[in-house]
């Protein structure tokens, strides 16, 4: 029987992530040390033995400008433990800009007081690793730093948190509505209208509570990650400041700000980090803030090419009147506008290892100069927007008279002589530090075997020993005939050796210096050593024929020594 009345369902449409990127943050394992101060005189609360006596407590998130995510309250165990676990995805737009909004961004978990909502403990997780190529961060540890607040219950040193961050989105929509037009026509036709409208409404439901299917997300390949860095731009302080810049605030009546950015090389990813918030203190001007910027692989390699090339990083300075546009005019903003350059940075980050370079940038003219000039492309800070021409406003301070034409206008930063103190500070090193190369896996001794000792060469004999003292006396002799011979070179060239009465006079004179005889001693005492190794004497005196025959066979030996 067919119902008396039919409503059409409507399809119910699960959450859309496909334009985002989700940061699935979970928080758990949640380890306290509490303390109480049941006294204000006491100067350090006393440790809670029984964790369970303190009020309930939950778990809080901020993260950019989203709004606080809060648990559900939830009493510590006596074991210091606290039972929760908190889940909740943090939105952000993809697009080129969303590294640049994360790594400038943090993640803060707070442990606070149900009761009096005071903080008593806070942790905040940097999410610099996802400009470097990571997916997820994890510190199943993080430190908790107790806060510092009025609450009797106190959160000790020594408390930590679990928490997890991953990278998530949704490659396609989902629609509740297929997976219920799907459960519907599983039943099959015969299913009555008013049964086939409560199953689709069921599993409508149940697709709404399943969310949608989320997937880990990459924001970078793995090329890019390996090749990309991320930069820390702190400007710290500026001294010797123009003399007219007080009065200009004085009149300007506490809405005058400063802005300074810093120009990275390349050309189509050429880009800046921008730092504003800038203002007076004293006789400084001071920034309370770091940017961070990614830096792709192009922009690394362009910048090392700068750098290798020593030239000098360029910024930029302005200063901008808060508040509305009809309250206060700034004639004087273009010469305000300066270019500035930092030389320090090609030396300090060209050391191996080095990621920090800290130095003072000064002024080198008006940035609408330097455009103009070529110098740089674009100015990377914004331009000065004047008041409408109807409103009646009053000048925070007059412009300087007009320079002639092609000359450079007045730059009030560089008249003044202003140093720009600031700080660089890489995520990487562009040019790696040295290490020590790994011990190799084969030894010297294994790819060249040590070989067998050499045997000692022989003694020398009392053969060879003759043989040398024969050549020595022979070289003597040779040497003696030689110089003989010089004397009597007068005579005829055909002449070899000196004549027979040089001869006699040369036999003379050894005999009459006893070095014939000493000649003769030293063969005679070779000879006994080479007869006492060759035949082992041993003093007994032998037969003629035996006598014979040793001088026969020492004969025939001397000759082949």
């Amino acid at each position: 029987m067919p119902p008396k009345s039919k409503k059409d369902v409507q399809p119910v449409l699960v959450e859309d992530f496909s334009q985002d990127v989700l940061l699935l943050t979970t928080v758990q394992d949640v380890q306290l040390k509490l303390g109480l101060l049941a006294t204000p005189e006491l100067l350090a609360p006393e440790p809670l033995a029984d964790a369970s006596a303190a009020p309930p407590l939950y778990v809080e998130l901020l993260h950019a400008n989203a709004a606080p995510v809060a648990s559900m309250p939830a009493v510590p165990t006596a074991q210091h433990n606290f039972p929760i676990s908190l889940e909740h995805k943090f939105r952000h737009r993809k697009g080129p800009d969303v590294i640049d909004t994360l790594i400038n961004s943090s993640l803060e978990v707070r442990v606070c007081n149900s009761q009096s909502k005071a903080v008593l403990a806070s942790a905040v997780v940097d999410l610099l690793p996802f400009g470097l190529g990571s997916s997820n961060i994890h510190d199943s540890l993080l430190p908790l730093h107790p806060a510092d607040t009025q609450d009797a219950f106190k959160v000790l040193q020594g408390s930590t948190v679990s928490v997890c961050i991953r990278l998530m989105h949704q490659p396609t929509p989902v629609q509740a509505a297929s997976a219920a037009s799907h459960a519907s026509s599983t039943n099959g036709s015969s299913t009555s209208g008013s049964a086939s409208a409560a199953a689709t409404a069921a599993a409508a439901a149940a697709a709404v509570s399943a969310g949608p299917i989320l997937e880990p997300y990459a924001l970078l390949s793995a090329e890019e990650a390996a090749a990309c860095n991320v930069m820390d731009f702190t400007p710290l302080t500026a001294t010797s400041l123009p003399q007219q810049l007080a009065v200009a605030a004085s009149n300007a009546a506490g809405t005058l700000s400063f802005s300074i950015g810093l120009h990275m090389p390349g050309s189509s990813s050429c880009k800046a980090v921008v730092c504003g918030g800038g203002c007076l203190e004293g006789q400084q001007l001071a920034w309370n803030k770091r940017c961070r910027a990614y830096l792709a692989p192009g922009t690394v390699q362009a910048l090392k090419a700068l750098l290798e090339l020593d030239q000098p990083l360029l910024l930029e300075v302005a200063r901008y009147l808060q508040g509305p546009a009809d309250s206060a005019a700034d004639p004087a903003f273009p010469n305000y506008h300066a270019l500035l350059q930092l030389d320090c940075a090609a030396e300090q980050l060209q050391e191996p290892g080095a990621m920090t370079a800290c130095g003072c940038a000064v002024a080198v003219g008006c940035a609408s100069w330097a455009v103009q000039r070529g110098k740089v492309a674009a100015a990377c800070l914004p331009p000065y927007t004047p008041p409408p021409a109807t409103a009646r406003v009053k000048a925070g301070e007059d412009a300087p008279a007009a320079p002639p034409e092609g000359q450079a206008p007045v730059c009030a930063w560089q008249a003044a002589g202003t140093r720009f103190a600031v700080q660089l500070r890489l995520a990487r090193p562009l040019y790696a530090a040295w290490q020590p190369p790994a011990r190799p896996g084969m030894q010297l001794a294994d790819a060249f075997p040590a070989k067998a000792a050499a045997a000692p060469p022989p003694a020398p004999t009392a053969a060879d020993r003759f043989r040398a003292q024969v050549q020595a006396i022979a070289q003597e002799l040779a040497q003696q005939y030689t110089a003989a011979a010089g004397d009597s070179s007068s005579g005829s060239s055909s002449t070899v050796g000196p004549n027979p009465q040089q001869q006699q006079s040369l036999v003379f004179e050894l005999n009459r210096s006893g070095r014939y005889l000493a000649m003769k001693g030293q063969l005679k005492q070779m000879l006994v050593e080479v007869v006492r190794e060759r035949y082992k004497a041993t003093g007994s005196t032998a037969a003629p024929a035996q006598v014979q025959q040793l001088y026969n066979d020492l004969y025939v030996h001397l000759m082949r020594i």
